[in-house]
């Protein structure tokens, strides 16, 4: 029915996959990864049909794909690391170069953000997370001090906020 079709998040590494489609292979965008950029929106046109949206998640592309009428899918190349844009965007919460709302969510639409999840987490929780998922040495004393600052009234809400009680709490940065 469409061919050869491979599905691809359209950043990083699977540009080029895009960019050098050679009509064989038929691109076929997905909503859940694609980032609002000039570069993208101008891969959108060699790609098939409009944007497939899994927005529920990587589970959920079985059904999308069946909601579609694709049954079969011979390749299936997923960029899933983060970007740029991602980081570098204000509103998404990631960045300590710009102040922006404490976000940290891959999927801004759906799940708790990251000072929502600093407003009610206990210290062993937020140290765990710090720990784990940031890999940092000094997640202990770091969430210390996020719970010392959220109990004097002043829960940590931007990421410019974030970034001082890192600085004051970890001396060696």
């Amino acid at each position: 029915m469409i061919g050869e079709l491979y599905e691809h998040a359209l950043a990083g590494q699977t540009r080029p996959e895009i960019e050098h489609a050679d009509g064989s292979r038929k691109p076929l965008p997905v909503e859940g990864w694609l980032h609002e950029s000039p570069g993208d929106k101008s891969l959108l046109d060699r790609c098939v049909g409009p944007t497939l949206d899994i927005g529920s998640g990587p589970g959920r592309l079985t059904v999308a794909l069946a909601e579609r009428g694709i049954r079969k899918i011979t390749g299936l190349l997923l960029d899933l690391g983060v970007s740029s844009p991602q980081i570098d965007t204000p509103e998404r919460g990631f960045s300590f170069r710009f102040d922006g709302p404490l976000d940290m969510r891959m999927d801004t639409t759906r799940g708790e953000t990251a000072a929502d999840f600093l407003a009610r987490a206990d210290e062993r929780h937020i140290a765990e997370v710090i720990r784990d998922y940031g890999e940092e040495r000094f997640a202990v004393s770091i969430a210390k001090a996020l719970v010392a600052v959220r109990e004097s009234g002043a829960p940590v809400r931007t990421t410019r906020e974030l970034s001082a009680v890192v600085a004051r709490t970890v001396k060696t940065r």
